[in-house]
């Protein structure tokens, strides 16, 4: 039969309407069957039960087979996006997974502090919540500043070491390294405090440290030094630790200059106005599908640093990483940077030597 459109079937459900429910399942009614509102998104009866707080509603359809199972969205993930506790706790009286996750590794928990429902945290940590296990939240309340979210959860013991797999953050950037990444000096003081692992490195060679100096953030930038080795910030030690890359004299001159002698002008070019690169104790070793490559900046104007103008040794000289493409450019030699670096910048938007698929 048709199944009921949504102006018959809302006020039903909004009405705690048990009686009709009978009377539509009777006649046929579907209980997961999906219902278009105005905007032309689609909602399931058990999502609207939960938005909306129907407790009774959402008990009728666990009783007559009207939850959802769809490990992209259950009905446990929507009941802590809308903060429902009464509709958490009987979800999971009737057998939901506490720690259900979607295909994007979405959770009751992120998503609860994602609508700011502060007040829902404790009850999914009493009601079995696995903080030791997550992989995402803190990052992802580290990436967004929230630091109610936060100081929570370091308190009940989420892991500021944690990189597991993750679609938000699959460069195995640490809660410590995206802290930094987003210029928040306080979220690092925290995550460090509780012992975060300032000496990590995402797959793109970054640390923390490297953040704060691309941000310009000085004073987090000292405070992350002074907690990394020592002999990281020599310029000797790390000349040495550079010596397979056969860097130029000329390159190696460029990088130990005082910073702001270490920005050129690209005249001729509408973008990127300029580069900026970074000092040689803060260069980034990168290895991309068995390629070594060092990361020699850190700003560009109207554009990320990383991976725009890499050290290439293999072909000794000057490459271009675009890491969202997967795409790899051979720019040029030192020498022709030096003659003409607009020319030789300007190849960065030119078709690619190869990509990773190649």
């Amino acid at each position: 039969m048709p199944q009921p459109d949504r102006e018959t079937l809302f006020p039903v459900l909004m009405n705690e309407d048990t009686a009709a429910m009978d009377t539509l399942l009777a006649d046929g009614w579907r209980v997961n069957y999906v219902l278009k509102d105005t905007n032309g998104s689609y909602e399931l009866p058990s999502t609207l039960a939960v938005k909306y707080r129907k407790i009774n509603t959402l008990a009728w359809l666990i009783a007559h087979g009207g939850i959802d199972t769809n490990p992209n969205c259950p009905t446990l993930i929507d009941a802590a996006r809308y903060g429902d506790e009464a509709g958490l706790r009987l979800l999971l009286a009737h057998g939901a997974d506490i720690n259900a996750r979607t295909p994007l590794g979405v959770n009751a928990l992120d998503i609860a502090i994602y609508g700011k429902h502060y007040a829902l945290l404790p009850v999914l940590l009493e009601l079995g919540y696995d903080i030791a296990a997550d992989d995402t939240t803190l990052r992802e309340a580290v990436f967004d500043k929230d630091h109610r979210a936060i100081d929570f959860l370091l308190a009940h013991g989420a892991d500021p070491n944690r990189i597991g797999l993750s679609t938000a953050f699959s460069d195995n950037e640490s809660p410590l390294t995206v802290a930094a990444w987003v210029n928040d000096f306080p979220a690092v003081q925290k995550l460090v405090a509780h012992g975060a692992d300032v000496c990590h490195k995402d797959k793109k060679g970054k640390r923390a440290y490297n953040h704060a100096v691309a941000k310009k953030n000085t004073e987090m930038a000292q405070f992350l030094k002074e907690l990394e080795p020592e002999e990281w910030h020599s310029e000797e030690q790390r000349l040495l630790e550079l010596k397979s890359y056969k860097l130029p004299a000329a390159l190696i001159e460029i990088l130990r200059r005082p910073e702001a002698e270490r920005r050129f002008a690209l005249p001729g070019l509408p973008d990127p106005r300029w580069i900026q690169f970074t000092h040689i104790t803060a260069t980034s070793e990168v290895k991309w599908h068995g390629y070594k490559l060092l990361d020699l900046l850190s700003g560009v104007d109207n554009y990320s640093a990383e991976g725009f103008l890499m050290w290439y040794p293999k072909g000794k000289c000057l490459a271009s990483l675009d890491w969202e493409h997967q795409e790899f450019r051979e720019l040029g030699s030192m020498k022709d940077f030096l003659a003409n670096p607009s020319a030789v910048i300007a190849k960065v938007f030119e078709a690619p030597t190869f990509s990773a698929e190649d």
